[in-house]
């Protein structure tokens, strides 16, 4: 298995082609899950579900006096709902819109619609369309190992596209959130986005192993993403957890992502995600190693 695990991560670092998508889904990602939410009101309160992104530069300027809706700094202070603010000027009202910029950050996916085209797809179905059955019995790797290498890799690269989308909006637009909130709370966030996003990610990893043809996987996909960003958004109209075990509509609900989620929902999560993606893993490695066999048997 770690042999097989080396193969594909050679394999995929001395790939031009595959670095410069992964290089584009990652930067697609970051823009995507950072701009405003398509298909809904991007409120500017900061105890609605939806949140506009501000970078303090942006922030002051939209916010300024000078604008037609805001003309003192208690007119802001009212529009974003922190009138209990002790902040003096604009730039000292900036870092208490963290805390909520930082769970919007968190609880939207819009940019997985992407990853669910092309990684799965890039990363998965095109090299087994290629022959790596063949290419595993050349290198005395069991079709097992083949599989398991390709999952390692597969969600290797959706955790670093995950902890890089965390950071880097976070740099941009919440860069206070461990001085508002704590920094137990910011790592929390940051390891359990990697492992909801895993699971958002396994469904799709499991359809590129089962569904043959390339474009129907393509196809199935994309209609999954929709499905998923539809359920993502409506989730976080939730004012509290509720515990459905469907990824979308977990990782959307806010309240999850909040510094005073209790200590048994957190866990859930994590339990659900791991769940989902030792599932679909296994399911994904089944399927692969049935169809290898029955190429076999039938000399293909």
């Amino acid at each position: 298995m770690i042999k097989a695990i080396k193969l594909e991560l050679f394999r995929m670092t001395h790939s031009v082609t595959l670095i410069v998508v992964f290089i584009v889904l990652l930067v697609a990602n970051i823009f995507i899950n950072g701009s405003e939410i398509p298909g809904v009101f991007n409120y500017y309160d900061v105890n609605t579900p939806y949140y506009r992104l501000y970078n303090e530069a942006t922030f002051v300027t939209e916010f300024s006096p000078d604008r037609s809706f805001s003309k003192t700094l208690d007119d802001v202070k009212h529009v974003l709902n922190l009138e209990n603010s002790q902040a003096q000027s604009l730039e000292e009202l900036y870092p208490e819109t963290s805390a909520a910029q930082y769970v919007r950050i968190m609880w939207f996916f819009g940019g997985c619609v992407l990853l669910f085209l092309l990684i799965s797809t890039m990363f998965i179905r095109r090299d087994l369309s290629c022959g790596m059955p063949e290419l595993a019995s050349r290198l005395s790797l069991s079709s097992k190992n083949v599989a398991i290498g390709k999952i390692c890799v597969y969600y290797i690269m959706v955790a670093v596209i995950s902890l890089a989308n965390s950071l880097i909006l976070m740099a941009m637009y919440a860069p206070y959130t461990a001085s508002v909130c704590s920094f137990g709370y910011v790592l929390r966030c940051i390891i359990q986005r990697i492992f909801v996003d895993m699971m958002v990610m396994s469904v799709p990893l499991f359809i590129s192993f089962a569904v043959k043809n390339v474009a129907l996987g393509t196809v199935i996909n994309l209609v999954l993403g929709v499905i998923y960003y539809i359920m993502n958004v409506q989730a976080a109209k939730c004012t509290s957890a509720i515990l459905v075990p469907f990824p979308p509509f977990l990782q959307g609900q806010r309240s999850i992502w909040q510094p005073g989620a209790s200590a048994g929902v957190i866990i859930a999560v994590f339990a659900v995600s791991v769940c989902y993606v030792l599932l679909f893993s296994w399911l994904s490695v089944r399927s692969f190693v049935k169809r290898n066999s029955l190429s076999t048997v039938n000399g293909k």
